[in-house]
């Protein structure tokens, strides 16, 4: 089956098995589980990595702007702001990429899960190994979004929220130092 890493809900992928029999084939379907949770562990890792150095990069940045501007050289101020708004896309496109790679991951463990619920083998299975996505989960999500606006944050919005606020604070700091600066 073909999946796609761009689908944002992945429940459609899910309910083509609901009610059906397939046959789960412990060791192509255990090994296809195992290996779909490594990739999603090893990209939400390098994701929560990728954003850690970024925060780091951002309080370096940060310390040299603050350096630069006591010694009035807004010059350098406005060159420190501009290669920091460099890497602030930097860093957001990496977070892009390695979303995309879990949503991957995410979509075979969605298949996975469900071929395992429709199953005859699901009451030999642990279910706490599989319980990856749940549907409540996406109805909460959707409702959340629909009438809440605020109400359920991940970790999505937090980070897209701070590469925007840093995003504009660095043009400002941009802005204000080549003002200074002629």
């Amino acid at each position: 089956m073909k999946l796609d890493p761009n689908v944002e809900d992945n429940t459609a992928v899910s309910d083509r098995y609901q009610g059906k029999e397939f046959p789960f084939d412990e060791k192509v379907d255990g090994i296809i589980l195992a290996h779909a949770y490594s990739l999603f562990d090893l990209h939400a890792k390098q994701r929560m990595d990728g954003f850690r150095s970024y925060l780091v990069a951002s309080a370096v940045v940060f310390a040299a702007f603050a350096a630069m501007w006591r010694e009035e050289a807004y010059s350098a101020c406005a060159m420190v702001a501009f290669v920091y708004l460099v890497i602030n896309l930097g860093f957001y496109t990496l977070d892009l990429r390695v979303l995309q790679l879990i949503k991957i991951a995410e979509s075979t463990l969605i298949v996975i899960q469900a071929k395992l619920r429709a199953s005859a083998n699901w009451s030999e299975v642990d279910k706490s190994k599989i319980e990856f996505f749940r549907e409540s989960d996406a109805e909460n999500y959707l409702i959340d979004r629909a009438f809440l606006k605020f109400g359920r944050i991940t970790y999505r919005d937090v980070f897209y929220r701070i590469f925007g606020v840093m995003s504009v604070l660095s043009f400002i700091g941009l802005a204000i130092s080549l003002y200074l600066a002629v």
